[in-house]
């Protein structure tokens, strides 16, 4: 039994006849066992091998799709993350602290400035 990977550009499929890890047809065991799964993009769900170096034709692992598959055929917890992954995230972090640290500077600026219009204002008023 064959299964359909993958649209080809002149409209037929592209058919998997054996297992790269067990050598075998392709079958329901190699769903099992994880050599392949489909897509986790709702929109997508096509048939990938994990150990393939980019993932999902579509949905690519550099891109951060699928990758919980790969790294739990890696022996890896789902939602493991490399130091670079960790990094870069950290990073994004503090990019949207020091973006919200600007905004709220700014409204205290704001604030502050109508406190001294509002102050010269009843002080204007008084005399």
């Amino acid at each position: 039994m064959a299964i359909a990977v993958t649209q080809c550009e002149k409209g037929g499929r592209k058919y998997i006849h054996h297992c790269d890890q067990c050598k075998a047809t392709v079958n329901n065991r190699c769903m099992e066992k994880g050599h392949y799964v489909c897509c986790e993009v709702a929109t997508c769900g096509r048939l990938f091998r994990v150990i393939s170096k980019l993932g999902c034709n579509e949905h690519l692992y550099i891109d951060g799709y699928n990758v919980r598959h790969k790294n739990l055929m890696r022996g890896l917890r789902g939602d493991h993350k490399t130091e670079y992954e960790l990094k870069q995230e950290e990073q994004r972090q503090m990019e949207a602290h020091k973006a919200n640290d600007e905004q709220v500077r700014q409204e205290e600026e704001v604030m502050a400035r109508r406190m001294k219009e509002d102050c010269y204002k009843d002080w204007k008023r008084k005399t």
